[in-house]
């Protein structure tokens, strides 16, 4: 148990839920029509709907004087029935600096909102 119990605080050392010096200067649900890939109905195929693509880009800064590699990031979302977290991965902040960001993409058929919450930060120490 204590082996297991050292083995989770190792695992955890480089979560966070955000470095001091990690600041999100901006932030940006996208969204767009994705495009309908099922086959005309010449061939019996009934087309679906298709909905959107959506994604979160921004800035974020790091104000602090180290560098930060392979920092996650993960904006909470709903579609109105469930949260969603959509993830940036930004393999370089370098102290000082303002480096841009785009989350992964999620296709639904819903529409899907932002929350207004903090984001989360996993990076390695």
């Amino acid at each position: 148990m204590k082996r297991l119990l050292a083995v989770a605080v190792v695992l955890m050392a480089g979560c966070s839920t955000g470095p001091k010096d990690l600041v999100i200067v901006s932030k940006e649900l996208r969204g767009q029509a994705a495009g309908n890939t099922s086959l005309s109905g010449e061939f019996g195929a009934s087309a679906l709907p298709s909905g959107n693509v959506y994604w979160v880009e921004g800035k974020v800064q790091n104000t602090g004087g180290r560098d930060y590699r392979n920092v996650q990031i993960g904006f909470k979302c709903t579609d109105g029935a469930q949260k969603r977290i959509l993830t940036a991965l930004v393999p370089l902040i370098p102290a000082g600096k303002t480096v841009p960001f785009r989350t992964r993409q999620e296709q639904l058929t819903v529409p899907l909102k932002l929350l207004d919450e903090d984001p989360d930060f996993w990076y390695e120490r």
